[in-house]
């Protein structure tokens, strides 16, 4: 139990500081963490995913609502993005919500499982891209742009309990936003992920 609950302080400290630096919600440290240690508390093993995705929407929502707090102070929202992508983001959480509640926890955890590695393949790409090809002309992003990939990331984000950053923050990068900015506007949209999805997590358990 001291080995779990040393891992769990562990991890809340690193998902606020990725939170904050970052706009990461702080799924991937806190959803692996979880999966490892609840069993120890005596949770049954056919319900640890959905307990740890629905932990991980409400920690979400604490690290979120602190770092909007600080970049909102600094001046690093974008309103606009906010405004415009909220609706297409809600629908697409509540939709990723649904999916949640009726899916195994078998079929979460390979999903979170696929997810994670197919953001560390797309980090490796992006690594090696930037460094041989030569950036290409920013372009403004688009309304239709804006809904689609809000509306993914609220599917992904309500599935695997974390936040909009890993879709959003790279590409509000490459269509010219700050990543200081991008990081400010995510944290805003993930306040709204937690709560629409908490809305639907607290019965997960049970079900």
């Amino acid at each position: 139990n001291f080995v779990s609950f040393s891992i769990l302080i562990l991890t809340g400290v690193s998902a606020g500081l990725l939170s904050s630096l970052f706009g990461l919600g702080g799924g991937l440290t806190i959803i692996p963490a979880l999966v490892f240690c609840l069993p120890v508390f005596g949770f049954p093993t056919k319900a640890i995913m959905h307990v740890a995705i629905g932990t991980g929407l409400s920690i979400m929502l604490i690290n979120s609502l602190n770092s909007v707090r600080a970049h909102h102070q600094k001046q690093r929202l974008n309103f606009s993005l906010i405004t415009t992508m909220f609706p297409s983001l809600l629908i697409g959480c509540l939709c990723g919500s649904f999916i949640t509640f009726f899916a195994s926890d078998h079929a979460l955890m390979f999903g979170f499982l696929v997810f994670l590695g197919l953001i560390l393949v797309k980090s490796s790409l992006n690594f090696f891209y930037s460094n041989t090809v030569a950036h290409v002309a920013l372009r403004p992003i688009t309304l239709l742009k804006r809904s689609v990939y809000a509306f993914i990331s609220g599917i992904i984000s309500a599935c695997t309990g974390g936040g909009s950053s890993l879709v959003m923050v790279p590409v509000l990068k490459h269509h010219g936003i700050t990543i200081k900015e991008a990081a400010g506007t995510v944290n805003a949209l993930n306040v709204f992920i937690a709560v629409a999805a908490s809305r639907v997590t607290p019965s997960l358990a049970h079900k």
